[in-house]
């Protein structure tokens, strides 16, 4: 497996990283974007399907947002990464 995923510590970052340079290659020239969740939220069939031990960070979003409870979100805009500045 080690020779497989090189340098990278785990096949989640080597299949993340083979994903982006899909992206980037056949995407050119078209408006697309790479999202990074920076939580992994409930699963889809894990434990039992739908599994979400917790509300708290974007567990408890999603649970509002499937039930209709929340339909709209503030968000703060993108900031610059050399200035910290929001766009």
């Amino acid at each position: 497996m080690q020779q497989l995923i090189g340098k990278r510590p785990n096949t989640y970052t080597f299949t993340k990283s083979l994903a982006e340079e899909i992206v980037r290659q056949d995407g050119q020239g078209l408006p697309v974007a790479i999202m990074r969740p920076s939580i992994i939220g409930a699963s889809y069939a894990g434990t039992i399907p739908g599994w979400q031990d917790n509300l708290n960070g974007p567990g408890g979003m999603y649970i509002a947002a499937a039930h209709g409870m929340l339909r709209v979100m503030k968000v703060l805009p993108l900031a610059d990464k050399g200035t910290g500045r929001a766009n």
